[in-house]
């Protein structure tokens, strides 16, 4: 089960790809914080073409929701990552367009927090009550 923020940030993805494929309206940027993987390999690349250079996946230390579903179940991150590592103090980094930078939130093997996930840039952000 997927968190509110989660389920925003994905459809928010989908619905960039939709709307400039539809020619519906110009898309000038994407935000997502905390999004799950939304597609496949072939789809992050198609996604790239389209939104790339338009596009931030912000994700914050030990979030688990970035992390499903799992890459070994054939999904993979849309680009570009801006990662927020464990430590506030230190500063985000812009990683690399492949969606899936081993210097970012995938360097993190403890995906594990529903916290991390409810605040982002130190903010609560989830509207969840757990």
């Amino acid at each position: 089960e997927l968190s509110t923020v989660g389920l925003i940030s994905r459809r928010s993805t989908i619905r960039g790809v939709a709307d400039v494929s539809g020619q519906t309206s110009k898309v000038v940027g994407v935000w997502t914080f905390g999004s799950p993987r939304v597609g496949d390999e072939f789809f992050s690349v198609d996604y790239g073409a389209i939104l790339g250079d338009q596009t931030w996946r912000v994700t914050h230390a030990h979030d688990i929701v970035p992390s499903v579903p799992y890459r070994i179940m054939g999904f993979h991150h849309v680009p570009t990552e801006v990662f927020y590592p464990p430590d506030s103090s230190a500063p985000p980094t812009v990683c690399d367009s492949s969606g899936e930078d081993l210097r970012c939130s995938d360097s993190e093997w403890t995906h594990a927090s529903i916290v991390d996930h409810m605040y982002y840039l130190e903010t609560y952000i989830c509207g969840c009550n757990i």
